[in-house]
């Protein structure tokens, strides 16, 4: 068996020495693609904080601004105001983003800061004229 010179074995190490990280990352874009595809089947199914929750953390395999967008579609969809705002500000604060998903995202944080600091009611069945009192 022939010897490998000092420059193959560098080589051969550092080969070695990237194949776990290829490994690693193989291993995150399938968690990734796993989680988006369990995220959109949530929201199809209507379990929003589900969703939300799986694209929260395919945002921490990949921190793309448009994942935080569609956290904060999610979160409105459930009444969750306060983190859409939250969300929609770690958007136009991010250098990732485009300028039109920004301008997006500052018109829905204006929309909501009416809504901020107030609650909604919704009744079914009421008959009319009927009152609902909140005391506290």
């Amino acid at each position: 068996m022939p010897r490998l010179s000092r420059v193959q074995v560098s080589v051969l190490a550092a080969l070695m020495a990237l194949l776990p990280a290829g490994l690693a990352r193989g291993d995150d874009d399938a968690t990734f693609q796993s989680l988006m595809t369990k995220a959109v089947q949530a929201r199809d199914a209507g379990d929003l904080g589900r969703a939300a929750t799986l694209l929260g953390e395919a945002y921490r395999i990949r921190p793309a601004p448009e994942l935080l967008n569609n956290m904060g579609k999610l979160y409105e969809g459930q009444g969750r105001y306060a983190d859409a705002v939250e969300v929609y500000t770690k958007v136009i604060a991010s250098e990732d983003a485009s300028a039109m998903l920004k301008t997006l995202d500052q018109t829905r944080i204006d929309l909501l800061s009416r809504k901020l600091g107030k609650a909604w009611i919704r009744t079914k069945g009421l008959p009319d004229g009927a009152a609902v009192y909140v005391d506290g």
